[in-house]
């Protein structure tokens, strides 16, 4: 069975803190056993060390028998027996019971033994056996004469009481339970403020899969989700752009392929129905072949638009002057140029400019943007060409003084299918020739750029790479 991720974390932190708690409450319960064998061990030395004195006392007949009888018998106990050793290992005074003496030999005295009569007091657990069925704590301490010679040991043996919980216990492990039920809803929340957020991540991207793109993500109070759901809503933002593009893409291509087919299937319906008369038939041939040229022109951008989007069109640079490619184009358009009684106005940089780039892929920039100067200029007006050079690049400037783009339609001109000025195209654009330019002008690094306004003419900018050794030789690496 899958656990939510709510579930996972919760239990998680829980057993975390229950951990966390149990290795406190086990420290301190640890912590005060030890402190109570301690003080218990501590005791029973002090107790060893009087019977030491007394046994001094006893055998320097300083002290009668019956009263050192009953001082041993005072501090032994039901628990407790005490053994009198000399200096030779033989016992000669016990307390405690008849089963205590039956173990109480100089076989099992003599290790311990020696180690008092070097003046040592020792401590060891059952060390002689069990007294009853737990556990027996023996403690030896020197007996020392007068003049501080060792003349026996003192051996203390008592049954460890097994440690029991007293009220500080009962407290601790009742303040350990309560931390961590009152934990518990803390948690709750501080899960429930990860996995909230993490759950609108994932119901948003259901429906960015299924095409729903509205969806926001709100912010959280944590940075590293927030970071995560601003990625999601940009993402949400730029598929919303990328499906408006398709569809509108679609649209576009729909409407391009249409229309020159429905011309063409109208024209040669009619010619074949009779229709169109027999000497009419050459002008609408004509017709038709224009049509099928625009959609030649307009499926073979684009196949080149595809190609540079995807990177599959490579830029095969060289060093070539960019004035001398200029005037090439130019003369390309000069029957247009004077059908139009145009005026070209050609400035360029008096020094030569070698730029390093692709002369087959400028050349098709610099034509389209002339192509379309020409398409807009009225009869008689003005196209200009700049060159100027600068300090790594030269830049080059196609204007005219044409009736301009709106400031509307300005920032989408480089858009496919866009046209700013449908009343006065021509009507056998494809409307993919600026996006093609501006594709190839960034394959080069750089941007076209574009300054016009209503009535004051067009003017587009782009640069090229000066050519240097360094830029030939990076290219060829």
């Amino acid at each position: 069975m899958r656990k939510s991720l709510y579930f996972r974390l919760f239990l998680m932190f829980f057993a975390t803190l229950f951990v966390s708690l149990s290795l406190i409450a086990g420290s301190f319960l640890t912590f005060r056993q030890r402190a109570e064998s301690e003080n218990f061990m501590t005791n029973l030395l002090d107790q060893a060390r009087i019977i030491a004195e007394y046994t001094n006392d006893y055998q320097r007949l300083r002290m009668d028998q019956s009263v050192y009888r009953k001082l041993l018998d005072e501090h032994c106990g039901q628990t407790t027996s005490i053994w009198v050793v000399n200096d030779f290992g033989m016992i000669l005074n016990v307390s405690g019971t008849e089963a205590d003496v039956q173990e109480m030999t100089p076989d099992a005295i003599s290790d311990i033994m020696a180690d008092v009569m070097k003046g040592r007091e020792i401590t060891r657990l059952n060390a002689f056996g069990d007294i009853g069925q737990t556990q027996v704590i023996t403690v030896a301490v020197p007996i020392y004469s007068d003049i501080g010679h060792v003349s026996g040991g003192v051996y203390i043996h008592r049954q460890m009481n097994p440690v029991r919980f007293n009220t500080i216990d009962s407290v601790v492990l009742m303040s350990a339970i309560t931390s961590l039920l009152l934990s518990a809803l803390p948690m709750m929340f501080v899960v429930h403020s990860i996995t909230n957020p993490m759950s609108e991540m994932a119901r948003a991207s259901e429906k960015y899969a299924k095409g729903d793109f509205t969806k926001r993500i709100g912010h959280s109070n944590i940075s590293e989700i927030d970071m995560l759901a601003q990625s999601l809503n940009k993402m949400a933002e730029d598929l919303a752009k990328l499906d408006q593009l398709r569809v509108g893409f679609v649209a576009n291509v729909s409407h391009e392929l249409k229309s020159p087919l429905t011309s063409m299937q109208g024209y040669v319906q009619a010619m074949l129905d009779g229709t169109i008369a027999h000497e009419d038939m050459p002008k609408y041939l004509e017709v038709v072949q224009d049509e099928t040229r625009r959609l030649t022109r307009l499926v073979s951008d684009l196949l080149d638009l595809s190609k540079m989007e995807a990177g599959n069109m490579p830029v095969n640079k060289s060093r070539f002057d960019i004035c001398e490619l200029i005037r090439r184009v130019i003369i390309k358009f000069e029957t247009r140029i004077d059908d139009k009684k145009l005026d070209v106005n050609v400035i360029f940089n008096p020094e030569q400019c070698s730029v390093f780039a692709d002369p087959d892929r400028i050349e098709q920039v610099i034509s389209n943007l002339i192509d379309n100067a020409i398409k807009f200029l009225e009869e008689g007006g003005t196209l200009s060409v700049y060159t100027t050079k600068g300090a790594d690049n030269v830049l080059i400037t196609v204007k005219d003084n044409g009736a301009g783009i709106s400031s509307d339609d300005l920032p989408f001109i480089f858009e496919r299918f866009y046209k700013a000025d449908k009343a006065h195209t021509s009507g056998k654009g494809t409307g993919l020739g600026l996006s093609i330019a501006q594709k190839i002008i960034e394959n080069h690094g750089s941007r076209i750029t574009c300054r016009s306004a209503l009535g004051e003419g067009t003017e587009f900018t782009f640069a090229l790479p000066l050519y240097t050794d360094e830029n030939m030789n990076g290219d060829n690496k």
